[in-house]
Protein backbone atom coordinates (compact mmCIF):
# COMPACT_ATOMS: atom_id res chain seq x y z
CA UNK A 1 0.00 0.00 0.00
CA UNK A 2 2.86 2.38 0.61
CA UNK A 3 3.73 2.29 -3.09
CA UNK A 4 0.21 3.45 -4.05
CA UNK A 5 0.50 6.53 -1.78
CA UNK A 6 3.87 7.31 -3.30
CA UNK A 7 2.39 7.30 -6.80
CA UNK A 8 -0.46 9.63 -5.77
CA UNK A 9 2.02 12.01 -4.14
CA UNK A 10 4.12 12.13 -7.30
CA UNK A 11 1.02 12.79 -9.40
CA UNK A 12 -0.10 15.55 -7.03
CA UNK A 13 3.30 17.26 -7.15
CA UNK A 14 3.36 17.09 -10.96
CA UNK A 15 -0.20 18.43 -11.16
CA UNK A 16 0.59 21.44 -8.97
CA UNK A 17 3.83 22.11 -10.85
CA UNK A 18 1.93 22.22 -14.14
CA UNK A 19 -0.80 24.42 -12.64
CA UNK A 20 1.74 26.91 -11.29
CA UNK A 21 3.69 26.96 -14.54
CA UNK A 22 0.78 27.35 -16.96
CA UNK A 23 -2.03 28.67 -14.75
CA UNK A 24 -0.62 32.12 -13.98
CA UNK A 25 0.60 33.47 -17.30
CA UNK A 26 0.99 37.25 -17.18
CA UNK A 27 1.27 37.57 -20.97
CA UNK A 28 -2.44 36.84 -21.49
CA UNK A 29 -4.64 39.78 -22.37
CA UNK A 30 -6.54 40.74 -19.26
CA UNK A 31 -9.59 42.99 -19.38
CA UNK A 32 -12.46 44.08 -17.18
CA UNK A 33 -15.81 45.77 -17.76
CA UNK A 34 -16.20 49.39 -16.59
CA UNK A 35 -19.40 51.43 -16.58
CA UNK A 36 -19.11 54.96 -17.95
CA UNK A 37 -21.61 57.75 -18.36
CA UNK A 38 -24.53 58.65 -16.18
CA UNK A 39 -26.21 61.96 -15.48
CA UNK A 40 -26.96 63.51 -18.87
CA UNK A 41 -25.00 60.82 -20.71
CA UNK A 42 -26.35 57.30 -21.22
CA UNK A 43 -24.54 54.65 -19.19
CA UNK A 44 -22.41 52.24 -21.18
CA UNK A 45 -20.36 49.19 -20.33
CA UNK A 46 -16.91 49.24 -21.92
CA UNK A 47 -14.08 46.73 -21.87
CA UNK A 48 -10.77 48.14 -20.61
CA UNK A 49 -7.37 46.52 -19.92
CA UNK A 50 -6.69 45.39 -16.34
CA UNK A 51 -3.85 47.90 -15.94
CA UNK A 52 -6.19 50.78 -16.88
CA UNK A 53 -6.76 53.00 -13.78
CA UNK A 54 -10.02 52.72 -11.88
CA UNK A 55 -12.51 55.50 -12.67
CA UNK A 56 -12.81 58.24 -10.06
CA UNK A 57 -16.22 59.26 -8.70
CA UNK A 58 -17.80 62.39 -10.20
CA UNK A 59 -16.40 65.57 -8.66
CA UNK A 60 -13.11 64.04 -7.48
CA UNK A 61 -9.96 65.46 -9.02
CA UNK A 62 -6.91 63.29 -9.60
CA UNK A 63 -3.98 64.54 -7.50
CA UNK A 64 -1.04 64.87 -9.86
Amino acid sequence: MKRRYLNWNILAVLFFAVMITYGCDKTDDCSRIDRIGGGLLPEQDIEVPCDFPEPLPIGVLDKV
